[in-house]
């Protein structure tokens, strides 16, 4: 594979870098919640905090933006990068060095192995923003950077669970941990 990813592919895993850490959390919180009513009731009392999610093109301005309800499973997701590419989630193939406000692996997909890494700044405990890069390896590609922006705003409304999301400009709810998406 010699020639550049095309822009649809770069799309596909800037979409799914997100998404796919969520549908990991999601997985396995699905599992406990099944297994274990000791777990379930300890996960019901995880405190839960709405974050806005914004994406920033590379000069800082706001391209897109989300509300999500978190605790500290999917708030942890927000800093790992793990794509997808046309669907298929990318694999370690090696132990990624993880470092406070750092993260270096890489991953395959098909026959493609990618180089990914991000950084954060910021208080990670309200206002923070993770750099993503996911580069193909061997490819004279820049990659896809995605830059996003998250802050607390506070308590969730009501009755929404971890994952539950809303789009600010139009008030559509949605679950950010549907893998399905």
């Amino acid at each position: 594979m010699n020639e550049l990813l095309s822009l649809k592919a770069k799309l596909a895993i800037g979409v799914g870098v997100v998404a796919v850490a969520i549908g990991g959390y999601f997985a396995m919180s699905h599992d406990l919640k099944r297994g274990d009513n000791r777990v379930a009731t300890l996960i019901a009392q995880v405190p839960l905090a709405m974050w806005s999610a914004t994406a920033l093109d590379a000069n800082g301005k706001e391209l897109a933006e989300t509300h999500v309800c978190a605790d500290p499973l999917v708030r942890q997701g927000f800093e790992l990068p793990l794509p997808k590419v046309n669907g298929s989630a990318c694999l370690m193939v090696e132990q990624p060095v993880v470092r406070e406000g750092r993260f270096d692996g890489r991953c395959k997909v098909g026959a493609l192995t990618l180089v990914v890494n991000s950084s954060r700044t910021g208080d990670p405990a309200s206002d923070f923003t993770v750099r993503m890069r996911t580069q193909a390896l061997a490819m004279q590609d820049p990659g896809v950077l995605q830059i996003i922006r998250y802050r607390k705003l506070g308590p969730c409304p009501a009755g929404w669970h971890a994952g539950q999301a809303v789009n600010p400009g139009t008030g559509k709810t949605y679950d950010a941990l549907d893998t399905r998406m």
